[in-house]
């Protein structure tokens, strides 16, 4: 065995040096300012105690978001049941004043209708009246007296 650097015959040969192209190992940590997407290089590795600050930090931002989606369902249930509630108080009371206006315009026909009754009896009444009085207080003799009562009689049937 012949020792080249330049010769297959070795039993861990190398490639030419001339052959391949020399590229610079990729820069650690960010880009510089400028620099186009891409062109940096992969990013640096992440060291096992630094990827576990990051995802605890996800973790708590995961759990703290949980909760407070949670704690605003749990408030606007709750503020929902009350306003169902009044909702339905509502309604019942709404109820309850259609039935009295109802009751009270059945009552109101009702007593307008005994008025009208009233007021044809008053004025049936009133001819009756005004012959006994005619009778009585206007001091009649004879036959205008007999036509009073006759006139009474007639009116008051």
């Amino acid at each position: 065995m012949t020792s080249s650097l330049t010769g297959p015959t070795d039993k861990f040969s190398f490639p030419d040096p001339a052959h391949r192209p020399w590229t610079p190992p990729p820069p650690a940590g960010p880009a510089p300012i400028g620099t186009p997407i891409g062109a940096g290089g992969p990013p640096a590795p992440m060291g096992p105690r630094r990827s576990g600050v990051v995802l605890t930090v996800v973790a708590v931002v995961l759990v703290l978001t949980a909760g407070t989606f949670a704690g605003l369902y749990l408030a606007t249930s709750g503020e929902h049941d009350d306003l169902a509630d009044r909702l339905d108080d509502r309604r019942t009371e709404l109820a309850d004043r259609t039935d009295r206006a109802t009751t009270t315009e059945r009552e109101r026909d009702r007593a307008e209708d005994r008025n009208s009754d009233l007021r044809v009896t008053r004025d049936a009444l009133a001819t009756c009246v005004d012959a006994v009085q005619h009778y009585l207080w206007d001091g009649l003799t004879g036959s205008a007296r007999d036509a009073a009562i006759s006139a009474m009689f007639t009116a008051c049937e």
